[in-house]
């Protein structure tokens, strides 16, 4: 919407949470008795430095404005427990004591500023900039997530210097991610694992902890989707996996995925039309690159999923009538390769299909079923 100033004075003083979208503050916040505050704020970053917060806030989230350094992140309530935010580097020496969630768009994080995170720490977000893997060994212990982008290089000393607790762990690359082994124990309870752009060694696929329960291997370097569900260990009982771009990919790599899986995400691959699908039963999630569907691929796909995902689907209404009924979540092609949907597309959607797009999902088509049909 457009910037707005908003009078706090209109806030009820019984209200717990408020989300202003663009606004610019015209006065202090601290006589409120919020415990959760959303802003997007249309106000220079130095001003944010004189805002006065409401003494129980718990969640703070934070967007078109800055928490500039140290001073402007001092001044937080000590009750904050869940912090989103943009902020420097410098902010992170001052953050609420008894913070135990944090996620940052953008920060570069060195031990300078490592050592200074709070103890209580659980979950620990940088979606961009470069986070030092000497920063490992000053996280707090008791660190149950953490997804930061890496430094090369990241050793497997490094990596065995991870907090013991850890549960999900995702490390993006800055100059791209190598490791040639892992270290004799990784966090001993950690289900989740992402890499990107990882360089592993056959030995790496196989130390995978048994623990994992959601595997991602993201832009993978020099691996196929065959060469990865090979060398994985027939123990895992996965539930996401994702692999990278394949061109090796055959009707008997289905067999060989784990039974437990409910979700699965490839790279651009041939659509299989065998029965394969029928060897995972708990599969509801499909996320798939087959820019040659047929409505003969469509009617391939398993008969359970709830979400399908197809890049560069070229299905018209007659596939689209082929796909499974139970889909409640559909996106399918982009606008950039193939006319959008018509009402007539819409009506062979599944009944139960209420968001079904076209593209990555920014483009959200309305109900086409409530359009008259031309």
């Amino acid at each position: 919407g457009m910037d707005a100033s908003w009078d706090v004075a209109r806030t009820p003083s019984s209200a717990r949470r408020l989300v202003l979208n663009r606004a610019t503050l015209t006065e202090p916040l601290q006589h409120l008795h919020l415990t959760s505050l959303r802003l997007s704020l249309a106000m220079p970053d130095l001003e944010l430095m004189l805002v006065e917060w409401p003494p129980n806030l718990r969640k703070l989230r934070l967007s078109m404005v800055q928490l500039f350094d140290s001073f402007s992140v001092a001044r937080l309530p000590s009750s904050l427990r869940q912090l989103t935010a943009p902020m420097g580097s410098n902010a992170l020496l001052k953050l609420p004591p008894k913070l135990t969630y944090l996620k940052v768009p953008q920060c570069e994080v060195h031990p300078t500023y490592g050592y200074a995170l709070p103890n209580t720490l659980k979950t620990l977000i940088i979606s961009h900039g470069a986070f030092s893997a000497r920063c490992f060994v000053l996280l707090p212990r008791g660190l149950k997530t953490l997804h930061v982008p890496t430094l090369n290089p990241v050793s497997p000393e490094q990596i065995a210097e991870l907090p013991l607790d850890l549960e999900d762990l995702a490390l993006g690359t800055v100059t791209g991610f190598q490791l040639t082994r892992l270290p004799v124990a990784l966090p001993p309870a950690l289900t989740a694992l992402s890499l990107e752009s990882p360089t592993l060694k056959e030995s790496c696929l196989a130390d995978m902890p048994r623990t994992l329960t959601s595997l991602n291997f993201i832009s993978g370097a020099g691996w196929s989707a065959g060469q990865v569900i090979r060398f994985l260990p027939r123990t895992l009982k996965l539930r996401t996996l994702l692999l990278p771009v394949s061109t090796d990919w055959t009707d008997a790599l289905l067999g060989e995925l784990p039974a437990s899986l409910s979700a699965l995400t490839l790279g651009e691959s041939p659509l299989l039309f065998s029965d394969g699908f029928g060897q995972l039963p708990n599969l509801t999630s499909l996320q798939m690159g087959a820019p040659n569907i047929t409505p003969q691929g469509a009617f391939a796909l398993p008969r359970h999923l709830t979400s399908l995902t197809i890049s560069r689907s070229n299905l018209d209404a007659s596939g689209i009538a082929g796909l499974p009924r139970s889909l409640t979540r559909c996106v399918l092609a982009s606008r950039k390769y193939f006319p959008p949907f018509t009402a007539k597309d819409a009506e062979a959607f599944p009944p139960l299909c209420r968001h079904y797009s076209q593209g990555n999902g920014a483009y959200r088509y309305p109900d086409l079923r409530d359009l008259e049909q031309p």
